[in-house]
């Protein structure tokens, strides 16, 4: 069994000895051969705790998997902003509209009724002052 992998291991530790080896420099240990405990190294400086939960050494901070991340790098570099799903950015929502009832909460800072604001505006438009009785 041993021949006939196709896959080339630099290795020359048997499984168990490698095992053995990444257990304890998990833990901060120099391996030795037998399990006998190493001599202390000369005073050691603390080493920053790694996450358990991932086998590298390197920290990263970014929350994404790596296609998002060149996906994000790729928008950035052509200028554009990244959505998921590599649709068109989301279009910003219209302006609420005011509700109908009167009991709006929205202040119109306009005094005038709506035909006034309509008559002042078309007089606008045409260039001629807007006066009371103007149509």
């Amino acid at each position: 069994m041993s021949g006939n992998s196709k896959v080339k291991n630099d290795n020359p530790d048997d499984f168990p000895t490698y095992l053995a080896k990444r257990k304890a420099a998990d833990e901060g240990r120099v391996w030795t051969p037998g399990g006998a405990p190493a001599a202390a190294p000369a005073a050691a400086a603390p080493a920053a705790a790694a996450p358990a939960a991932s086998n590298s050494k390197v920290k990263n901070d970014n929350p994404d998997d790596f296609p998002t991340y060149l996906a994000k790098r790729q928008a950035a570099a052509e200028g554009r902003v990244w959505t998921p799903g590599g649709g068109a950015p989301a279009a910003a929502a219209p302006a609420a509209a005011a509700p109908a009832a009167s009991n709006s909460k929205v202040k119109n800072e306009n005094p005038d009724d709506f035909p006034t604001y309509l008559a002042k505006r078309k007089a606008a438009e045409a260039g001629v002052t807007w006066t009371p009785g103007y149509k």
